[in-house]
């Protein structure tokens, strides 16, 4: 009887260490994705592991970062359930407001961005305006099952970002028999896709140009997204990086991380120039993503998007910009005021000058709609000299340039992402309404994926 009580007591240990050990290893994995920002991955070990606080928190921004805000509340809820001023927690507060605002609980979010932003209290939310008639279409012959977003158009060629998986190029054909996916989401990496418009009173019909004789001719295994064209025969755009055999380069996390690169036309295709790439290596740098360039109407100023800790860093993206002259690019200069301690990203310069960028913090003491939304300052260039006056001037009073950052409210902001504004300022006999393009994850009638590519006709004044 004794040895049998020895055998099971034996038995038991073993079982009660196999456990211990199974959820320590879940969680150390979990941690390594989750490092790795391999989200989908770390989701499923997190999910099988005991809860923690610091569990559901990295669950609420698993959820978060993959575009799921009703799901990543849950999860923030709980992290953040009784006495929540832990200061543990503090990093995770930003995004657990953001997916309460996102998820209509208005109040709950003040409380959090307030705890963020203590000297704040005259902090308020946004009404979303439902009155609007404009109408926003969604673009149903470009958008696909998966991420379609950006919007860029040159020469009746409308240019924009999709993970689609199709079967018509030979690239895609043998992505799809790899299964080569993005870890952060498990989608297919993003490539270049182009669609020719056909003008018609303004009621362009986009065709899709799917095939291998594709106008674009750099797409790689790696991440190709937003563009910027200069002329006829140069355009910069942001892609990830592989080698000579076509394998992604990942940097030390195991991140692909996003460069700003040059194409130039060779016959009908836009192909990789390496030596203009290879100009951009002081903006490029090493273990940080940058992207979304955009030019000035004079093509002497790039605007872009960076996450590298720059000394005037403020979130998690923020936007900046260099001066161009000729081949020569000027220093990396931070745009003022616009950038918050959460994301900005997506900026577009129009013909006239005016920013257009996406955002998630607050400006003029007022809270977005949720998640990403859409703003606008006019003439930045103009908006950039004058704060640098008064800043030489010793001067810090910088709220006058605070209200002219302008919500650009609804149709356009929703309670969900919001980004890759895009203004069509094509013209015709009959100065039909201009085209304002954007992309979205909103819930939409003709919603096809999880980013749609959305159109909103503007009035003509």
């Amino acid at each position: 009887m004794k040895k049998n009580l020895e055998v099971l007591f034996v038995n038991l240990l073993i079982f009660s260490s196999c456990l211990i050990w199974g959820q320590q290893t879940r969680i150390e994995l979990g941690d390594r994705y989750f490092n790795h920002q391999a989200f989908e991955k770390a989701k499923l070990l997190y999910l099988n592991a005991n809860k923690t606080r610091i569990i559901y928190a990295k669950l609420g921004d698993c959820y978060y970062y993959t575009s799921n805000p009703e799901v990543a509340v849950k999860y923030y809820d709980s992290a953040f359930a009784g006495n929540n001023n832990s200061s543990f927690l503090n990093k995770y507060r930003l995004r657990y407001a953001l997916s309460l605002l996102s998820n209509g609980r208005q109040n709950s979010a003040l409380i959090e961005f307030k705890k963020l932003n203590p000297n704040n209290e005259n902090l308020e939310t946004r009404k979303i305006d439902t009155s609007s008639n404009q109408v926003v279409e969604n673009l149903i012959t470009i958008n696909s099952e998966n991420s379609d977003f950006g919007s860029y158009i040159y020469n009746d060629t409308l240019y924009y970002a999709s993970s689609r998986l199709t079967t018509t190029s030979k690239k895609e054909k043998k992505r799809n028999h790899n299964k080569k996916l993005y870890k952060w989401n498990e989608h297919p990496y993003l490539d270049l896709y182009s669609a020719s418009i056909e003008r018609n009173n303004n009621a362009d019909i986009f065709t899709p140009i799917h095939s291998d004789n594709s106008i674009i001719g750099f797409n790689t295994y790696a991440h190709e997204a937003s563009i910027a064209i200069v002329n006829d025969n140069e355009m910069y755009f942001s892609g990830g990086i592989v080698n000579k055999k076509n394998k992604i380069i990942y940097n030390k996390r195991g991140v692909s991380n996003l460069k700003i690169q040059k194409a130039k036309r060779q016959g009908t295709k836009w192909v990789l120039d390496s030596i203009g790439t290879k100009a951009l290596d002081f903006i490029n740098l090493e273990n940080y993503s940058i992207g979304n360039p955009t030019l000035s109407p004079d093509k002497k100023r790039m605007f872009f998007v960076s996450c590298a800790p720059y000394p005037e860093a403020k979130g998690q993206s923020d936007i900046y910009y260099v001066d161009i002259d000729g081949d020569k690019f000027g220093k990396v200069k931070s745009v003022p005021i616009i950038n918050t301690n959460g994301r900005e990203s997506f900026p577009f310069i129009s013909s006239s000058g005016d920013l257009y960028f996406s955002s998630d913090g607050f400006y003029n003491n007022k809270l977005g709609f949720g998640l990403l939304d859409i703003y606008k300052v006019e003439n930045i260039n103009e908006f950039i000299e004058m704060i640098n006056k008064k800043t030489a001037k010793g001067l810090s009073d910088y709220n006058e340039f605070e209200k002219k950052i302008i919500h650009m409210g609804s149709p356009f902001n929703s309670n969900k992402d919001d980004f890759a504004f895009y203004l069509d300022e094509h013209k015709d006999i009959n100065n039909s309404p201009m085209n304002a393009f954007f992309s979205s994850n909103r819930k939409h009638p003709d919603a096809k994926g999880n980013d749609d590519i959305y159109r909103v006709k503007l009035d003509n004044k």
